[in-house]
């Protein structure tokens, strides 16, 4: 997909594993990188929500099996991006796992 900069992109997580699915968050909220493609390397560019992990703590923003969440966020710079979402199947937070959004343009 491709965006004008300054625009809401809007981004759907969906849980199709029967496992329930532990979102890293910022208290309600999911936490997630913005990464950029620069020479076809994937760099970390930003993140939402990552470090105030231990602001909340007895939060657990789950995903159970079929549930959706949805989220947006508005990038003002130009670039192929992705968004990357931390997740894991136990409580312990360890985030083991991630999931990754298709790549999109900003202009």
């Amino acid at each position: 997909s491709s965006y004008t900069n300054g625009e809401t992109i809007s981004f759907k997580i969906n849980n199709f594993n029967t496992s329930t699915a532990h979102l890293a968050s910022c208290c309600t909220s999911v936490a997630f990188y913005i990464d950029k493609n620069e020479n076809e390397n994937w760099i970390e560019h930003s993140n939402f929500g990552l470090p105030c992990l231990a602001l909340c703590p007895g939060i657990d923003l789950t995903l159970g099996f079929s549930e959706t969440l949805i989220d947006s966020i508005v990038i003002s710079e130009s670039g192929k991006f992705r968004i990357r979402v931390p997740y894991s199947f136990n409580q312990a937070g360890d985030w083991s796992y991630e999931v990754f959004s298709n790549s999109f343009i900003i202009e």
